[in-house]
């Protein structure tokens, strides 16, 4: 900071300013102002660094809040995976479930298909059996024919 008005002034300013301080304030009193004001700026220096230090312990402090509340951010979304974890499971599972009973119920669908088919058919059977019965009754009546025919002749 002082360097920045140094480069504008030439020595001849600088010893001009040397005289007048020493004319002003004289030989005994220049040592103590030097003290005095070496003391302001320590103290100023110190100011600022407990000013920086505060702030930096502000800045890690919120950093360490803000890591803390990620955390519990990443835990609260750790949490809501976990709980989502078996309501897909769950809806996963409802799915299969969904699926098996809808090919059950069309293979027992079918069954039941299959058994009235069946069932017709049984009822149909006596039916056949009759004329299957009448069928095989025919060739002895048939035969009691050819036999009469055989006996006359």
């Amino acid at each position: 900071m002082i360097y920045l008005f140094l480069n504008d002034i030439s020595t001849g300013e600088v010893v001009v300013i040397l005289i007048f301080i020493l004319i002003f304030f004289g030989s005994k009193n220049i040592p103590g102002m030097a003290q005095s004001i070496g003391k302001g700026l320590r103290q100023l220096r110190d100011a600022t660094d407990d000013i920086k230090r505060d702030i930096r312990h502000s800045v890690s402090e919120i950093e360490k809040e803000v890591k803390v509340n990620m955390d519990h951010v990443n835990i609260q979304k750790e949490i809501e995976e976990i709980v989502k974890r078996p309501k897909r499971f769950v809806n996963d599972n409802i799915k299969t479930f969904e699926d098996s009973t809808k090919k059950m119920t069309s293979s027992i669908d079918e069954e039941v298909k299959l058994s009235k088919e069946a069932s017709v058919k049984v009822d149909s059977k006596p039916e056949i059996k009759t004329d299957i019965e009448k069928s095989a009754l025919k060739p002895e009546i048939e035969v009691d024919k050819v036999d009469d025919k055989n006996a006359t002749t």
